[in-house]
């Protein structure tokens, strides 16, 4: 993750952002429990649910060995398992996410968030001629802008 503080960028190295993920994952299995035994009998079929479709949809994209990540071991609390995949998941997406935070007389006065994504280099196609299609540029087809910013959504 980047940083721009009053004008200076910084880089948070990988280990603070994973001790930070670790803060923020610890803060929510402390909430967690600490709610009622039935709300958290509640909450595991939910997770289950969720991480079934995810499983079922990495199955059909990269296969059965790769899908099974998404398996919690038998007898394993279902939204810890979750929530593990979550973090793992914030934190490679750390990676594309820029913070800008500007001052006026030592008070925050504006603050941006930037998620942009790589590009893999990729453009337009030639196929029969002149007509194109576009391979991997997802933006172009959905309007998806992959530079959104906070205030542009």
């Amino acid at each position: 993750m980047k940083i721009s503080f009053a004008g200076e960028e910084y880089i948070v190295p990988a280990e603070e952002e994973i001790l930070l993920l670790q803060q923020i994952q610890g803060i929510m299995l402390q909430e967690y429990g600490k709610l009622d035994a039935n709300m958290r009998f509640l909450a595991k079929p939910v997770a289950r649910g969720f991480l079934q479709k995810l499983e079922n949809e990495a199955r059909v994209k990269h296969g059965k060995e790769q899908a099974l990540i998404f398996r919690p071991d038998k007898k394993q609390d279902a939204v810890i398992h979750l929530s593990n995949i979550m973090i793992g998941i914030l934190r490679e997406a750390l990676q594309h996410v820029a913070l800008e935070i500007g001052t006026v007389n030592h008070s925050i006065a504006s603050l941006k968030v930037t998620v942009s994504r790589e590009s893999s280099g990729r453009g337009q196609v030639a196929v029969n001629g002149d007509i194109g299609e576009w391979e991997n540029n997802r933006s172009q087809i959905s309007g998806r802008n992959d530079n959104a910013t906070v205030s542009d959504c």
